[in-house]
């Protein structure tokens, strides 16, 4: 069974070894462009430019995808739904992206996400130990059962 395609929040960014895992991972991995932007901002404070970052993403296979239609629907469903306020809108925008399956979003703040993603809002350590034991597929499952 091949491995589902993962959307990073910029958090999954600050553990090394996961990015390193990530190189390793099969499946395709994203980040939304307004990950990008947070990542951008952390770098030119830090490095002064953005090679290092776009240096990183590209030796791990991470490809940055464009905001488009589709995610703004998505998103404004989130903000309305969940009656979310203007200034928090960058976690309905990460969350548009995985908005559908097979998308996962990896996240160490997965409580500001489950209640738009379920169980595909899922701890990227989490996300590696059920890759490595065969367990995501169940993880997922239990969703929808649960008739998300």
């Amino acid at each position: 069974m091949s491995q589902p395609p993962v959307i990073l929040d910029t958090n999954v960014f600050d553990f090394k070894d996961m990015v390193h895992w990530l190189g390793e991972y099969r499946g395709d991995k994203i980040i939304p462009t307004v990950v990008y932007m947070e990542l951008a901002i952390l770098y030119l404070a830090r490095e002064g430019n953005l090679g290092k970052l776009d240096a990183m993403l590209r030796s791990a296979d991470i490809e940055i995808r464009d905001f488009n239609l589709q995610h703004a629907q998505y998103c404004a469903l989130f903000v309305k739904d969940h009656r979310i306020s203007k200034d928090r809108w960058k976690d309905p925008m990460i969350a548009a992206y995985a908005a559908t399956p097979p998308f996962i979003l990896l996240t160490n703040n997965v409580r500001d996400f489950a209640p738009l993603l379920g169980t595909r809002a899922i701890p990227p350590y989490d996300f590696k130990k059920a890759i490595e034991t065969g367990s995501l597929y169940d993880i997922l499952e239990d969703e929808e059962s649960d008739g998300f």
